[in-house]
This record gives C-alpha cells, sequence and structure tokens, in this order.
C-alpha cells in the first residue's frame, strides 16, 4: 500500500507552492505541473513591455491523458537534496611562502526559486493572455510547474590564502621572531548551474522539513579581499 500525502503550503496569495511527502520519495519533493509550451507572443496584450518580462502563465501537459488539467496531471518535479556534495583543500610551503585554498561543490539539489516572479516581472499586466487564447483550461500560473525547479548545483572557491614569511636574517635585524603578510580571498569562483536564475543556491527561505527548498532569488554570495600582516616579537 502506498501512502500518498500532498503536502500544499500557500506562502501568500503571489507565492504559493507545492510539496508532496510520498512513500519511496524524498520528503519535500517538488510538486506540480509540466510545462507543455510557452503561450504564443500573439495571445500576449502586450509581449515586449517591459524589456525582459515574461508571462506568469504556461500551457502544461495533460499527463494522464483525459483531456482536462486537475490535480491528477501533477507529478513530482524534483527535491531539494544534493546527491553528491564535496571540498578540496591543500596547503603547500616553498621556502618561506605559503599557499593554501579550499574548494567546494554540491551536485543534483534542485530549488523552487521563486525569485523569478521578479526577475522576470511575471505580476506585469502586459504580459497577460487575452480572452481569445485557445485551450485556456491547459494554462497554469509558472509557480505551480516545473518552469521554476532549477538545478542548485555549484562549484565554489571558497578561500585562497597566500603568505610570506621574512627569513631568519631580516627578523634578526628586526629583532622579531616571526613575521608573515598575506593576501586572501573568499568565494573568488562561483559557478552555477546555466539555466539557475537566483544569487545564491545555498539559500532557501523555509526550513521545515516537509516544504524546504523554496527560495525568492537567494541572498548573493559576497567576494572579499583581504591583506594582513602578522607579527610576533
Amino acid at each position: 500500500m502506498i501512502l500518498q500525502i500532498p503536502m500544499v503550503k500557500s506562502i501568500d496569495s503571489k507565492r504559493a507552492a507545492e510539496w508532496i511527502n510520498l512513500e519511496g520519495n524524498p520528503i519535500s519533493s517538488f510538486y506540480g505541473w509540466v510545462v507543455e509550451r510557452d503561450i504564443p507572443r500573439e495571445f500576449l496584450k502586450n509581449p515586449f513591455h517591459p524589456i525582459g518580462a515574461e508571462a506568469q502563465d504556461v500551457y502544461v501537459k495533460d499527463l494522464n491523458g483525459d483531456g482536462l488539467i486537475d490535480d491528477d496531471d501533477k507529478t513530482i518535479l524534483g527535491n531539494p537534496y544534493p546527491d553528491f556534495v564535496w571540498s578540496l583543500s591543500n596547503e603547500f610551503n616553498i621556502g618561506n611562502v605559503d599557499l593554501s585554498f579550499m574548494f567546494q561543490g554540491s551536485h543534483g539539489a534542485e530549488i523552487r526559486n521563486m525569485g523569478d516572479q521578479y526577475i522576470f516581472n511575471h505580476f506585469n499586466s502586459g504580459q497577460d493572455y487575452v480572452d481569445t487564447t485557445p485551450n485556456q483550461g491547459f494554462i497554469r500560473q509558472k509557480i505551480f510547474t516545473n518552469d521554476i525547479i532549477q538545478d542548485a548545483s555549484y562549484i565554489a572557491l571558497r578561500n585562497v590564502n597566500l603568505g610570506y614569511r621574512f627569513s631568519k636574517r631580516v627578523l634578526k635585524q628586526l629583532k622579531m621572531s616571526n613575521v608573515r603578510v598575506y593576501v586572501s580571498g573568499q568565494n573568488l569562483m562561483y559557478l552555477t548551474a546555466s539555466n539557475y536564475t537566483g544569487f545564491n543556491p545555498e539559500s532557501v527561505n523555509n526550513t521545515s522539513a516537509t516544504t524546504f527548498g523554496y527560495q525568492r532569488a537567494g541572498s548573493p554570495v559576497f567576494r572579499t579581499y583581504s591583506l594582513g600582516l602578522n607579527v610576533e616579537f
């Protein structure tokens, strides 16, 4: 016997989303309709204004073939958990020079990116479809489809630290036991999947175990540089 318990969470009227907890599948699996195709531009009120805007609606697939779009046509669209997480770090010393770094990555996770509503201005009335649009019964909002389920994989160069220690001869002249000058950087490289449209695939706006993986574009990943001096007398 398979127990299927759809869990629907409405963030608010403009940011609704759906998850399902189904035996044999990951908790907080994304749930909804599958996109069939975009609405043709000729059926949008003003498809070229504003620039970069997108319609908030799409045609979805009739998965059970009954000629209707209803809850029976919803399916699991993905889940927010990675298949593989890794890191690589090392430290080198060549003479008085030292170098350390750490790479880190995650692959296979997905995110329900509600930020697309704002990045692509889905709320603009010029992108609404007109009354003469055919097959309107097959149209649903993108936020309930796999359109906003995006690959949350990333590879990051988390930190790099390059230092130089003064020689014993120089330290003796300075009457110091150790002097090291260094330069470091964090998040110097941050690569995300090609279909990800947010700012940070690691960021989530909800932490509930049964409705995990919701994001509104995410907080940006900050890149920082530091220059320092360590002195020991």
